[in-house]
């Protein structure tokens, strides 16, 4: 996957749009959901994953969640580790750490959405924080999405 910031999706005619959307969820295993194109960019899908909604803006995804959060602290802490400046913690510039539980973020590029997408995965099947970190470490190294989807799928809650 590539670190290069997600494409500017502004002005962008609603097919192409939804077409990149859709990619982008699917490629982060977050499942597409279809939205009325009212937003920023004009397509007809939104990502939903764990109660989380997933909103597609010109250069970013913003993602907003239950009430009381995104993503917990200990595991917000170990994501904002290694993707602190891809995935920003209430969407500010600064990229601060997370000081407790995470309400909101933007996420920058394709594998800062990968990266939240398993740290809810992590969180939701109660890995604990080092397995995540095992897991954000393999997708950091570019090691592939294939052994990721088997760590977040093929091996259940263990270890």
């Amino acid at each position: 996957m590539s670190r290069k910031s997600l494409i500017n999706l502004a002005g962008v005619c609603c097919e192409l749009a939804d077409r990149i959307v859709e990619e982008e969820l699917r490629a982060a295993l977050i499942m597409p959901a279809h939205n009325e194109a009212d937003g920023e960019v004009h397509t007809t899908f939104r990502g939903v994953k764990f109660g989380r909604r997933f909103e597609r803006r010109w250069r970013y995804w913003s993602v907003t969640g239950m009430a009381d959060h995104v993503l917990s602290y200990e595991y917000a802490k170990v994501l904002h580790g290694m993707y602190g400046m891809e995935c920003r913690v209430g969407g500010d510039c600064g990229c601060p750490e997370p000081e407790e539980n995470v309400m909101s973020y933007h996420i920058d590029t394709q594998d800062g959405l990968i990266a939240l997408s398993l740290a809810l995965i992590a969180e939701m099947q109660g890995w604990g924080p080092k397995r995540l970190d095992a897991a954000l470490r393999v997708l950091k190294d570019g090691i592939g999405f294939a052994v990721l989807k088997l760590i977040a799928f093929g091996l259940g809650s263990e270890g």
